[in-house]
Order: structure tokens, then sequence, then C-alpha cells
């Protein structure tokens, strides 16, 4: 995963009532404890240096290196298929080595202690009460807390347990998982209201269904886990069967 000193990384989908989808179930559990779920529920933009620091990113190459590297993937020496990996590994740490001036100073990473501290909380309730309770004067925090604070109730919910409940998911099951959401969000309306207000008519102000997080139905939640399709029916049904 490689990024450049202007990359920008984000899951911003509280702000338009979905989730943290294609396959955010499987690799925001794979980041550093806390960090996934506070990504999940702020939105919050990572840049290439936490991007590296929360390993989000493996590489750090400037931008106009690209034709660099294309030129030595084209001649590099590729004996074998389980070689691969060290050879692509070598030519982007070469790369990375060359990076001297314009790298951004960290964001996420400079909070890191309180953020992953704000996460342990026991229910989404806790954790959002934490999430907003971060003492800070960066605007990049603040940008997060706004996120949140604004953010789609339900998306909060469903991202809590996205964490809490599949952690040790496989790959395939979390992408059967998240169709079966998606459809579901779909039908719940709380999307729909989301690209309204944000992408639509661009009012910033969506009418979500519930006022906070402390007000959304459990039974709510529970209902958009669970899958439209029977096992055997289920558009992927054979996903990781292969």
């Amino acid at each position: 995963k490689v990024v450049t000193p202007s990359s920008r990384i984000a899951m911003p989908e509280i702000s338009i009532g979905l989730y943290p989808d294609v396959g955010g179930t499987w690799f925001l559990n794979r980041l550093d404890e806390g960090v996934g779920l506070f990504l999940g529920l702020t939105g919050a933009i990572v840049n290439a240096t936490d991007a590296i620091g929360t390993h989000l990113a493996d590489h750090l190459v400037l931008a106009e290196h690209k034709s660099t590297l294309l030129e030595q993937l084209q001649i590099a020496e590729w004996e074998s298929v389980e070689d691969a990996y060290e050879v692509v590994t070598e030519i982007l740490e070469n790369l990375s080595e060359q990076v001297l001036d314009g790298i951004p100073e960290p964001q996420l990473l400079a909070v890191m202690e309180p953020i992953q501290e704000a996460c342990k909380g026991d229910s989404v309730i806790q954790v959002v009460d934490n999430i907003l309770a971060i003492e800070g004067n960066s605007q990049w925090l603040e940008h997060a807390k706004t996120n949140l604070r604004t953010g789609s109730p339900i998306t909060a919910h469903i991202c809590y347990r996205q964490i809490n409940d599949f952690h040790h998911t496989s790959l395939a099951d979390c992408f059967r998982l998240e169709l079966s959401i998606s459809v579901r969000c779909a039908l719940l309306g709380e999307f729909q209201e989301g690209v309204r207000a944000r992408l639509v008519d661009k009012d910033g102000s969506p009418n979500w269904k519930y006022a906070s997080v402390a007000e959304v139905d459990s039974a709510v939640i529970d209902e958009l886990f669970t899958s439209p399709w029977s096992e055997d029916d289920h558009p992927l049904a054979q996903l990781g069967h292969y």
C-alpha cells in the first residue's frame, strides 16, 4: 500500500448515513487498537505520515517517482512468484529513502494515546462521549469531533458492532456481511437522507432518524445485521470457496 506526501485517506460514511464498507469490517479491525473504531466513527482524514504510522500504508514515495517505479518493475528480475513481494518491497523502500522534504506533520499520531483510551468504552454511547471529551487544540481533532457529533447515530452503532463483534471474521465473510448491511441500509432510508443532505441538496442538514447515539433503537441495528438471504442463497455464498 503506497502513499505520497499529499495522500489523504478517510472512511467518511458516518456523514452520509452508511458505514465503513468495501472491506472496512476487515481492514479497520487490523489496525492498532482503537484506531479503526475512531476512524469509522469520525470519518477523520488521515495524512501520509499517519497512514504509515497506523499501518494503513506501507510505503511513502514521491508522486513524481511513479514513472521510475514502473520502469524498475519492468526491468526487475522476477525469478518466481514467491519472490514478487520481496522485489516490489525493495524497489519501494529504495524510493522511500529519497523522500526528504514535504512529509506532513502527524495529526492522528499526535493524539494516539487519548484516542486509544477513548475507544476502550464498553458501549458506543460511552466511546462517543469519550471521543468528544478528548482534550486538544488541533483543528484536525476538532474536525473529527464535528463529524462524529453531526454524523448519523445509526452509522455509529453499525461501526461499533463492526469493530467489536467481527474482529476475527474472514475477509470473505466480511464481504458477505457488508453486502447484507448495504441492502438493509438502502431499505432503511438513513443512507438516502445522508446522500440528499451532503451530495444532492447540499444543505448540510441531514434529518437523521435518531437525534443522538443514545436514542437509537437496538432492534434497528439488529435488523441491519440480519441477512436478507439464506446462507445458500446469498449472492456471495461461493466467495472464498474457490
